[in-house]
């Protein structure tokens, strides 16, 4: 989490998929290769100056090597969406609940 220019707390990513501006690294860019269409793709290929496009997960091991010494790839699973088939994000976000426990009983009188 980093703070939004008021000071609150707020998510690295915004909900479509993007670094916010406070990621100065990579401001903007999308978190995953696939949320980029084809044109955007090249723009970004421009942009890094080089013939392959390498997606933030590359920048972010050439960065942890440059600062570390080391560097690790790791196979793992990812949740994609079964219709779109791009990886899913997940985001914290604000929520309520409700305890029906407590009006259980009262619930089922109603039923």
């Amino acid at each position: 989490m980093v703070a939004d220019d008021s000071g609150k707390p707020m998510p690295l990513v915004d909900k479509r998929g993007r670094f916010v501006k406070e990621v100065t690294d990579f401001a903007l860019e999308y978190v995953k290769e696939e949320y980029l269409n084809g044109t955007e793709l090249e723009e970004e290929k421009e942009k890094q100056s080089r013939e392959k496009y390498l997606n933030v997960d590359e920048r972010i091991a050439i960065k942890l090597k440059q600062r570390t010494g080391q560097s690790r790839k790791y196979e793992h699973t990812y949740p994609h969406c079964w219709r779109t088939i791009n990886p899913v994000l997940y985001y914290p976000l604000d929520s309520w609940f409700i305890r029906t426990t407590a009006c259980k009983e009262r619930m089922i009188e109603l039923e």
